[in-house]
């Protein structure tokens, strides 16, 4: 009988033993499956770090473009209305220049033909009139 119990306790300890074995094995490879896992996941924390940090730089530079544009049509908005008010001011200088020319035109006719000079009449840019 202690031969049946000395297998009986032979067996267990094997069978034991061969649980033990394959529960470490489990372990071991339960241990690398967890550590792929966090590598992939590391890997796309990674990836996902990068394209956040492209998108920003391209949102940033996006901004910086229109900020840009804003200026530059701010700069072409004074720029116009200076433009326009050269342009309104050349006109009035003009006009003005006209008006005493045509003035001063006038008062020397006026001035001739008071004194009892010749009355010469202002001819047109095509020539001179027939009288």
């Amino acid at each position: 009988m202690e031969r049946a119990l000395d297998a009986v306790e032979a067996k267990m300890r094997a069978d034991m033993a061969e649980e033990k074995r394959r529960k470490n094995l489990d372990n071991a490879r339960a241990n690398k499956i967890e550590a792929k896992l966090q590598a992939i996941k590391d890997k796309e924390n990674e990836h996902n770090q990068k394209v956040r940090m492209t998108y920003r730089e391209q949102v940033a530079d996006e901004d910086m473009k229109t900020a840009e544009r804003r200026v530059i049509m701010k700069q072409m908005r004074e720029e116009s209305k200076v433009a326009a008010m050269r342009r309104q001011q050349d006109t009035e200088r003009l006009t003005r220049l006209r008006e005493q020319n045509i003035r001063l035109k006038e008062e020397a006719w006026l001035a001739r033909a008071h004194t009892g000079g010749v009355l010469n009449f202002p001819t047109s840019p095509g020539g001179s009139r027939k009288r």
